[in-house]
């Protein structure tokens, strides 16, 4: 009875205890197995391992319908990082008309990417049609103030649904990949570039649309430009990277112009390189010669990793001076 009664009062002891001394204890575990089994002592306990979760995806290779996202979303309420994968067509309704609860409030980073209507194949394109679209970013945009990474991989995002993410979270986003989003064009980064001034990294791989001419007004807080597989205009985009770096507002360290399309190879040198790169992936770029890789490792002091696979214009001339000034 004696060792009844202790057991009871131990009981009644820790449902006393509040709820940020629970949120330490279940900080304080080590391993996954022991932070598994702590939702198993109780409901209150439970409810504190949910609210404790700050990631959640979804795999890919199972189909997962938006009921079960939906149960998975009203579980945990405090995430930080969503990502989505699946083919429902009705998921993304249930986000245009709010009946997909994200709690926005302190999502951070939002994957789309891998949102396909399986039973839809492009013939076109030879591929599937994404479900995400204009009216689905729009909602994302007003739920989710404090948005700064978003993915949305081969989506049919247009410049109208670029402009929505710009208006409304221009505060707050740092991160924009839009890779394979053959809608977008030079109209829709205008709209990142106007709005969005704290960008530290912009993905346009693919986007065979944007000619470049959005390019010159990048922000200066822009750390990385992902490009390759871009049809640029070399004209367009003409040593728009060395002007901007003249006038101190380029910071850029990471340059993707690879796998140039090939009636725009010449694209890829016509930027123009900023003395602060660190990584420059120039692979495939076929007019690359000599000259150009003595000028880029003169102006580019700070280079650390530099892709010339495919160069075959190159010769002993051209390493050395990789060898002797990067």
């Amino acid at each position: 009875m004696d060792d009844y009664c202790k057991r009871r009062r131990g009981i009644c002891m820790i449902s006393m205890l509040p709820d940020d001394c629970l949120f330490l204890v279940f900080g304080k575990l080590k391993t996954k197995a022991d932070r598994d089994s702590f939702g198993l002592t109780c409901h209150r306990f439970l409810d504190v391992q949910n609210s404790s979760r700050r990631c959640l995806r979804t795999s890919d290779k199972c189909e997962i319908s938006s009921s079960m996202i939906a149960k998975l979303l009203n579980r945990f309420t405090r995430l930080q990082y969503l990502g989505v994968s699946t083919g429902c067509r009705d998921f993304s309704n249930l986000i245009i008309t709010n009946k997909l609860p994200i709690h926005g409030s302190r999502l951070r980073s939002l994957d789309l990417s891998n949102c396909f209507d399986f039973s839809h194949f492009d013939l076109v394109d030879r591929s599937y049609s994404s479900i995400i679209n204009d009216a689905v970013v729009a909602s994302v945009a007003s739920s989710c103030p404090s948005l700064s990474t978003i993915r949305l991989h081969y989506s049919c995002v247009t410049d109208e649904g670029i402009n929505h993410l710009a208006t409304k979270l221009g505060r707050s986003l740092k991160w924009v990949d839009i890779l394979g989003c053959s809608q977008i064009t030079d109209l829709g980064i205008s709209h990142l570039t106007r709005n969005c001034h704290q960008l530290r990294a912009l993905r346009i791989t693919q986007c065979h649309k944007i000619a470049g001419a959005s390019i010159l007004g990048l922000p200066p807080t822009l750390v990385a430009l992902h490009a390759g597989e871009c049809a640029f205009d070399a004209t367009l985009v003409s040593g728009v990277l060395v002007r901007r770096s003249g006038g101190g507002g380029c910071s850029l360290e990471y340059l993707d112009v690879s796998f140039p399309w090939y009636r725009h190879q010449a694209a890829s040198l016509a930027f123009g390189f900023p003395a602060t790169l660190k990584v420059l992936n120039l692979m495939l770029c076929s007019p690359v010669t000599d000259a150009d890789v003595i000028n880029i490792s003169k102006g580019c002091p700070l280079l650390q990793e530099w892709n010339l696979s495919g160069c075959n214009l190159i010769t002993l001339l051209g390493w050395k001076s990789i060898a002797s000034r990067c």
